[in-house]
């Protein structure tokens, strides 16, 4: 990664002081956590695999440290920004302003509806570092849209990361889930120190590719059966589902929810 960033909005002395330029502070309620390590953009950009082919859905963009170096390399990028104030910070900067590939919409990610832009239609891509509280809706979401991404590069939670690339024996409800409609892997490990203001905890990148296959699932419906599943996940599958209709499906009664891989959960799920 020889590549270096530029213009340095990742830097914490101008990210302070293009804070203080509009008299504000990280919002907490927000999940605001600028980032300012340049490796971490690098990288994210880099798992992409941005081409000048592609449309990008950018969620979080804040000040722009991922949106002035995606603008460079891609055909059009959507960024979906809560905050206004980080919107008017987006609107003042020069590169981002003069970008004629790039909409910013002003709007709650989760209301986002990637078929009401016709710049959408497939393949696209959604890249993004998240705030924590939303990260298990926000995926759910990904999933329950007409039209999926062919990939998500997310920077989360590392604890969260972990459960959603968990692997049987040691799945949880969240890589099962994922695991019917895309394949999931851990990137790179964040420290807190790579954000200002750092959180309290640590982080990931991770990758979700999505199938373009026709998937049988409905994913609301799975979702609510797979919940049912792992609501007792240290006790024996046949506290949630009678031992009968797992005998019958092949599965041992006495195995614990984590223990199951995805077509024994299909096969649940089925009958």
């Amino acid at each position: 990664m020889g590549e270096s960033l530029s213009p340095k909005i990742m830097d914490i002395t101008t990210i302070k002081k293009l804070l203080n330029q509009y008299n504000l502070s990280p919002q907490k309620r927000f999940g605001q956590n600028f980032l300012v390590d340049e490796t971490v953009i690098l990288t994210m950009i880099e798992t992409a695999n941005l081409t000048k082919d592609d449309t990008v859905v950018e969620i979080g963009p804040g000040i722009g440290a991922l949106t002035t170096q995606i603008i460079r390399k891609v055909k059009k990028i959507i960024a979906v920004e809560f905050d206004t104030n980080m919107v008017n910070i987006l609107n003042s900067n020069y590169e981002i302003n003069n970008a004629n590939n790039l909409t910013i919409l002003n709007q709650d990610v989760l209301d986002f509806n990637p078929t009401s832009y016709p710049d959408i239609k497939s393949n696209y891509k959604v890249i993004g570092s998240i705030p924590y509280q939303i990260t298990s809706p926000l995926i759910h979401k990904l999933i329950n849209w007409e039209v999926k991404p062919q990939l998500a590069v997310l920077l989360i939670q590392k604890e969260v990361a972990e459960k959603i690339c968990s692997k049987t024996p040691n799945a949880s409800y969240f890589s099962i889930f994922i695991s019917a409609f895309g394949k999931a892997e851990i990137i790179k490990n964040v420290t807190s120190s790579s954000f200002y203001p750092s959180p309290k905890v640590q982080s990931a990148i991770i990758k979700i590719t999505f199938e373009n296959k026709k998937n049988l699932l409905e994913p609301a419906k799975f979702s609510k059966f797979l919940h049912h599943g792992f609501k007792n996940p240290r006790k024996m599958i046949n506290k949630a589902f009678d031992k009968k209709l797992l005998l019958k499906n092949n599965i041992n009664p006495e195995l614990r929810p984590e223990n199951l891989i995805l077509d024994e959960w299909i096969k649940l799920y089925q009958n």
